[in-house]
């Protein structure tokens, strides 16, 4: 009998653990404040036919201007989107009008979008792309349709790989609505080491019937400015140097550090433009940001930004906090807390009131949990949760204040989703 019961509730714990939850819809509640704002009420919901790979998302706005708006999307059986078409309920008549629509199709090292509008509920040709491989060469074309006309050829970029599949040369072309053939515009020389590592790039443009050497970059590394790439400009048949980007990376004290200088062509020789240094804890967390630009009347670099990062034990954001300018105290932080899971439950900004000598509130953000339900069984197909940070449990309302005036709140409803 134990050994019956043990199973048993073994067996209930992996069900509820692999119960997957749907993301149903969004309600978002809006109220009018003394700064402005809308009042009323958006809802959206989607759902997903497994059997038909078609996924439908409606938005309806109930407001002085209410509309509803539905968006279609099927998928093939690699899970490729195929159609996408959106539509607009008239008024009217409660029917649904066309308003947009594309369409992808997929072949053999080939792939084609065509973009339709509406026009009396009727879908009208706006542009075409194809992107497809010929030889060693991949093509990708672009057409528009002029009004009552057939797809008409607008543009071109072909692109040539080298062994490893990286880029090696890329051209591209216009043509004019009458014009039977393609004119060359630019071209793009990508020069490698061993085929993966990147040495140079030479820029040029068509020029009285054949190619002119424009601009180039060139990469390499360094032991005083560690990695760096070069832009010069072909000027009176000499290249000249413009720019100079150079990166350098430590392991302790785990550092990034950027710099970019120009070339003095009177003093020949590069001077400082910006010095920017990316701090990282243990974790490989960003700690600071400090970004300096230089000050040529003092001869030395001056902060024009900075940005410091707080963590808690667990490696949540608890403080970012950024300085614009330290004299004329010019700040701003935002700061976030959690609940014993693990789950934001607040973000607020602060601007920093100079003469008060203190923060003041800009706006907050409230968040509650269903922590009956993780996050991460959560299947959300059309992304209308919009939600730009990670959690354990699934979110169940956001309200958000401005200036301790409630503007708005969403709540989020959810269903079990069937085996």
């Amino acid at each position: 009998m134990k050994i019956y019961l043990l199973l048993l509730t073994l067996c209930s714990t992996f069900l509820v653990q692999a119960q997957r939850m749907h993301l149903d819809s969004l309600q978002t509640q809006l109220w009018a404040t003394d700064e402005g704002g809308i009042e009323g009420v958006y809802i959206n919901k989607q759902h997903y036919d497994e059997a038909k790979r078609t996924l439908i998302k409606e938005n309806t706005v109930m407001t002085m201007n209410p509309y509803i708006r539905k968006s279609v999307f099927k998928y093939d059986k690699d899970g490729r989107n195929i159609l996408y078409e959106t539509y607009d309920r008239r008024k009217s008549d409660e029917k649904w009008e066309k308003y947009q629509k594309e369409t992808y199709k997929f072949g053999k090292d080939k792939k084609t979008t065509s973009v339709y509008t509406s026009f009396k509920n009727k879908w009208v040709k706006e542009r075409k792309e194809e992107l497809y491989k010929k030889g060693n060469y991949y093509y990708y074309i672009v057409y528009k349709c002029p009004e009552g006309s057939r797809w008409q050829p607008n543009s071109k970029e072909t692109y040539l790989e080298n062994e490893k599949g990286n880029k090696i040369e890329r051209i591209t072309y216009n043509r004019a609505q009458k014009a039977k053939d393609w004119q060359p515009e630019e071209k793009i020389t990508t020069i490698y080491r061993n085929d993966t590592i990147v040495q140079g790039e030479v820029k040029a443009l068509w020029e009285n019937g054949k190619w002119t050497d424009n601009a180039k970059y060139e990469y390499g590394k360094d032991s005083i400015v560690g990695d760096y790439s070069v832009y010069y400009e072909l000027l009176g048949g000499k290249w000249q140097p413009k720019e100079r980007n150079c990166q350098k990376m430590s392991i302790s004290p785990k550092k990034i550090t950027s710099l970019k200088q120009r070339w003095n062509e009177k003093e020949q020789k590069w001077d400082d433009f910006f010095l920017a240094e990316e701090k990282y804890n243990e974790n490989y967390r960003i700690e600071s940001y400090i970004k300096r630009q230089w000050n040529t009347n003092k001869g030395g670099f001056e902060q024009v930004e900075a940005q410091n990062y707080k963590y808690d034990e667990d490696g949540n954001l608890l403080e970012h906090a950024i300085t614009y300018n330290e004299e004329a105290k010019e700040k701003v932080k935002a700061t976030y807390q959690y609940d014993n899971e693990g789950n934001r439950t607040i973000a607020a900004t602060y601007e920093y009131n100079a003469k008060a000598d203190k923060w003041d509130e800009v706006d907050r953000t409230v968040y509650t949990y269903d922590t009956a339900i993780e996050r991460k069984s959560v299947v959300d197909e059309g992304g209308i949760a919009m939600l730009d940070f990670s959690s354990k449990n699934a979110v169940l309302t956001t309200t958000y204040y401005r200036k301790n005036k409630k503007q708005y709140e969403v709540r989020y409803f959810y269903s079990t989703m069937k085996k």
